[in-house]
C-alpha cells in the first residue's frame, strides 16, 4: 500500500505508522484528515463522533452519498477504512463530546489528537491544558 511514498521518503514511513491517534469529529475537516492518515499508511486511530449523515453533508463530507444518509459517520468511517487498508486497528466511538464525558477518554494512549470538533473546541482544549499539567 505504501510503496510510492517508500520511494520518496523510505527513512520516515514507520515514524508515523505505529502511532495512535485520536480524531475528535468527523465532518468536513475531520472526514478530509481521517482519508488522509489512512492512505498515509498510520494504522492505530480511535475516531470520536455522535453524528449521522445527512444529505446536506453530501457537498462536503468524504463519506455523504445517497446510500450512507442516515448511517453513523463513525461506522461509515470504519467500513472505508478498512476497504483502504485491511491491517487498519480503527475503532469508531458514537458519543457527544462535552465537558460531562470528555474525562473518560483516556488521552495518555495517544500520540497525537485532531481537534475537528465543530460546536465545542473550547471543551477539549481546556481539558488537554489540564492534562498536561
Amino acid at each position: 500500500m505504501l510503496s510510492r511514498i517508500k520511494l520518496m521518503l523510505p527513512d520516515k514511513v514507520d515514524l508515523l505508522k505505529d502511532k495512535h491517534i485520536a480524531i475528535f469529529g468527523l465532518g468536513g475537516v475531520g472526514g478530509y484528515t481521517l482519508e488522509s492518515l489512512i492512505r498515509s499508511g498510520i494504522e492505530n486511530i480511535d475516531i470520536y463522533d455522535f453524528d449521522t449523515i445527512d444529505v446536506s453533508n453530501i457537498n462536503r463530507q468524504l463519506i455523504a452519498d445517497s446510500q450512507t444518509v442516515g448511517k453513523k459517520k463513525v461506522d461509515v468511517w470504519v467500513q472505508r477504512a478498512k476497504l483502504i487498508n485491511p491491517s487498519i486497528n480503527i475503532n469508531g466511538f458514537n458519543m457527544f463530546i462535552d465537558s460531562t464525558n470528555i474525562d473518560t477518554i483516556d488521552f495518555s494512549k495517544y500520540d497525537y489528537v485532531v481537534d475537528a470538533i465543530d460546536s465545542l473546541k473550547p471543551v477539549l482544549k481546556e481539558f488537554i491544558k489540564k492534562v498536561e499539567r
